[in-house]
């Protein structure tokens, strides 16, 4: 069994104008049903989860725009 936490990416409204702007069919982002889970390392306290994001955000950034 491995012990995991949860991280949810929603978009914001930056993120979704942008989107929209790039899209020439109107197939603008759904922020309700666009969100993405990811498992990160379990973490004891909110400075340890801060340090874990820390350490993986850029690569969550990454994987949300090419998705």
């Amino acid at each position: 069994m491995l012990n995991r936490a949860a991280s949810i990416v929603r978009p914001k409204q930056p993120f979704l104008d942008w989107a929209a702007g790039l899209d020439d069919f109107g197939l603008v982002p759904d922020a309700e049903s666009e969100q993405t889970v990811y498992l990160v390392p379990e973490f004891e306290s909110d400075e340890e989860g801060l340090r874990i994001l820390q350490r993986i955000y850029a690569e969550i950034f990454e994987r949300e725009l090419d998705g």
